[in-house]
């Protein structure tokens, strides 16, 4: 029968895409969480904290870099506790000079007091959507900040395409 052929075939590729993207979404979580636990990110931003920001630390700017062109992710940065820009990768594009604050988005809110977060929005800077993923980062036992990494729609949609050119939508 047609149709039960039809729908076994729409199931196998259903579970296919589920979990391709159930993978890819765990992998990028635990991106932040990796950032959060370098021994150099908890006390840069520990000293990033208030009105004069920490001392810039090459090693971290190095790190955020290499994760942002290693992953292919539009943005890495860490935050501070206040919702501050402590640190970005060089190649985002992020309002981070003009004062720009943090810590209303719900990623950063989850992050702070469940020790993670995820949300889908649109940039500041870029006004492009993405996904954010967020960890929150401890010294000395204690929240300092949050450790986010974006991963850009398009970058998602291509993990949806389908072989046949079929349309794949994905709510929640």
């Amino acid at each position: 029968d047609h149709r039960a052929q039809a729908a076994m075939t729409g199931g196998v590729r259903l579970n296919g895409v589920k979990d391709t993207l159930s993978i890819s979404l765990r992998q990028l979580a635990a991106l932040p969480l990796d950032l959060s636990h370098r021994p150099a990110v908890a006390p840069f931003v520990a000293d990033s904290q208030g009105p004069t920001g920490g001392t810039g630390r090459p090693e971290v700017q190095r790190m955020l870099d290499r994760l942002s062109a290693d992953f292919g992710l539009p943005l890495v940065a860490l935050v501070t506790l206040d919702g501050q820009l402590a640190a970005t990768s060089s190649s985002a594009t992020v309002p981070g000079s003009n004062g720009a604050r943090f810590d209303m988005r719900e990623y950063f809110t989850d992050a702070i007091t469940r020790g993670a977060g995820i949300q889908f929005l649109l940039g500041r800077a870029t006004h492009a959507p993405g996904m954010y993923f967020a960890r929150r980062i401890e010294h000395g036992g204690a929240p300092v900040g949050v450790a986010v990494v974006e991963q850009d729609t398009e970058t998602l949609n291509r993990l949806l395409n389908d072989a046949d050119g079929a349309r794949v939508f994905v709510t929640d």
